[in-house]
């Protein structure tokens, strides 16, 4: 069974190391990326912040720098 999985600011480490070995993997499927910048993504949808919410993931995946990790953890959770 195929889990959704929205990703919250992905940055260099993400890009190089967990976004591959996402795009292969049979368990997750990649259903949205919130970035500021404009970064192309195989198949995956960019959002802004208040869209990004409105959406629906199984599991938000944090690649962000710390300090904002508080902010989108209770902001992902208020929004189930």
């Amino acid at each position: 069974m195929t889990k959704t999985l929205g990703v919250i600011g992905p940055g260099k480490h993400f890009i190089e190391k967990i976004y591959p070995i996402l795009i292969k993997s049979d368990f997750f499927q990649l259903n949205g990326i919130l970035r500021k910048k404009n970064k192309s993504f195989k198949n995956t949808k960019l959002f802004n912040e208040k869209s990004f919410f409105k959406k629906k993931f199984d599991f938000i995946y944090i690649s962000c720098p710390n300090k904002y990790h508080e902010k989108f953890i209770i902001k992902s959770l208020k929004n189930n």
